[in-house]
């Protein structure tokens, strides 16, 4: 869903281990992202462009 204030959906991540298909696992989940972004808290590292 989508509107104009925020996303909503759900996502999957799975991780393959090439030659170890025993470890390969898949996680699902749901998501919120909120228009305007809220305040990061105090424990997010700022990403930036390496040199």
């Amino acid at each position: 869903m989508v509107s104009a204030t925020q996303v909503r959906g759900t996502g999957s991540l799975i991780s393959a281990v090439p030659g170890k298909p025993f470890l390969t696992t898949t996680n699902f989940g749901t998501f919120v992202l909120l228009k305007p972004p809220v305040q990061p808290s105090t424990n997010q590292v700022d990403l930036v462009t390496a040199p």
